[in-house]
């Protein structure tokens, strides 16, 4: 905490975002590892808007959707359970799949959710393919899809698995995660699938890895120059060491 790893996705998107790009980000809190599928909660209602916007620019002859807001107002309801309907229908995908998205990410309850069928699935690893499937069809149109993910350590298994499913089978695909430091947070992912990441795909340079330290005493002297418009040799050493030792550099 405090490195500054939510800071740097926040700069690193802008620079990579262009005209068909498509970029979707979440943030993980704490317990999210009780809850199957967290990643998507916000992620899912935005790719079911960006599939709608490109169909809508495709048939221009379309209404354009007011799907923008984020209001959970009942017409929004209803637009994201047809969206969701008409998405199901054409990946083909089991009614648990409709379930788990209409009722545990969207969040539409009972009385909205035209009794779908109770989630009842015998393969999850299925229901994860979807999810992954999901992904590439909302966003086919785009060149690249970046995906951001901070605070990962706080992640379910489940996404873990679908984060797996978009790797291997994305052909466009960025995906960024940040977390706090794995000696002292434990990630739910599978070891075989980290293995293969830190060795084998890292060799390939599809998988990078690198870790955010500290700033040293010069560089905060730096940071204190910049900030207060001064040369830093007019900053007493003592105060920049004080503040470093202090702050631990975060």
């Amino acid at each position: 905490s405090g490195t500054g790893k939510s800071a740097l996705i926040a700069q690193i998107i802008p620079s990579l975002t262009k005209k068909r790009v498509f970029v979707t980000r979440s943030i993980c809190n704490d317990g999210d590892r009780m809850i199957p599928f967290s990643m998507f909660r916000s992620m899912f209602k935005h790719m079911l808007k960006e599939r709608k916007r490109a169909v809508e620019k495709k048939n221009k002859g379309r209404r354009r959707s007011s799907g923008d807001s984020e209001s959970a107002s009942d017409s929004e309801i209803d637009s994201s359970l047809d969206d969701l309907v008409s998405l199901v229908k054409e990946l083909d995908a089991p009614p648990e799949f409709e379930e788990i998205v209409a009722y545990h990410l969207l969040g539409i309850n009972e009385r909205n959710s035209r009794n779908l069928t109770a989630v009842k699935a015998d393969s999850l690893d299925e229901i994860v393919n979807f999810m992954a499937l999901s992904v590439f069809r909302c966003t086919a149109h785009a060149d690249l899809v970046i995906i951001a993910l901070d605070d990962v350590h706080f992640l379910d298994e489940l996404s873990w698995k679908v984060i797996k499913a978009l790797f291997l089978q994305g052909q466009k695909i960025l995906i960024v995660c940040a977390s706090r430091p794995l000696k002292t947070f434990q990630i739910d992912v599978e070891p075989a699938f980290w293995t293969a990441l830190t060795d084998v795909y890292s060799a390939e340079g599809r998988f990078s890895e690198f870790r955010l330290a500290g700033l040293s005493e010069n560089e905060v002297r730096d940071l204190i120059s910049k900030r207060l418009e001064i040369p830093p040799s007019e900053i007493d050493n003592a105060f920049s060491s004080d503040i470093h030792v202090k702050s631990g550099g975060l």
